[in-house]
């Protein structure tokens, strides 16, 4: 139950001072102190949100942008819950340009915002979890924590599909809170 309750929040194993790209001491708040569990989503975000402004492009040529919009929010959610500030504020500016901006001013906000993710993922590739807290098994939460950002972007849309990620949730709600909350 690590970061939940009364205990005060202590790293186990000191976080370095600074991760570029991240504003880190709320982040490590939200993943429970454990920079080791931080380092561990965080090396999958590119995995799960390095293609986002390349399928935007296509979408946005393909005359589709309100399918992009999602991708754009999605982006923004997850990069804001990994602390990524600066790349989840470009994806807020390019998730507004794709409701109403010309092509132009579209193409140069995600150009930026391609920029900042790229140093972002940069920084990511290069962290390494430190060894005396690296987990063995995934502890409960880390995982949890993109699944609960996912669940966000889909109540926000109105989308059917929050029954089903919640659900997938659920046993990780019931041992971090009392029955009454998670329902």
């Amino acid at each position: 139950r690590s970061g939940y309750g009364n205990a005060p929040w202590r790293p186990a194993v000191a976080p370095p001072p600074s991760v570029p790209g991240i504003d880190l001491q709320p982040t490590l708040q939200r993943f429970g102190g454990s920079f080791a569990n931080f380092v561990s989503v965080f090396k999958r975000f590119e995995a799960s949100q390095g293609a986002t402004v390349t399928q935007v492009r296509e979408l946005v040529r393909a005359g589709r942008r309100d399918e992009a919009v999602p991708l754009m929010h999605r982006l923004r959610g997850v990069a804001g819950n990994l602390g990524a500030v600066e790349v989840a504020a470009l994806a807020l500016d390019a998730e507004h340009a794709l409701r109403s901006a010309g092509e132009s001013d579209l193409a140069s906000r995600l150009a930026t915002l391609e920029t900042a993710l790229a140093r972002v993922i940069q920084t990511a590739r290069t962290l390494e979890a430190p060894a005396a807290e690296a987990p063995t098994v995934q502890p409960a939460g880390a995982a949890e924590h993109l699944l609960l950002s996912d669940l966000l972007v889909l109540l926000q849309n109105n989308n059917l599909k929050a029954i089903a990620a919640f659900d997938q949730l659920r046993p990780a709600l019931a041992q971090v809170m009392a029955a009454p909350q998670a329902a």
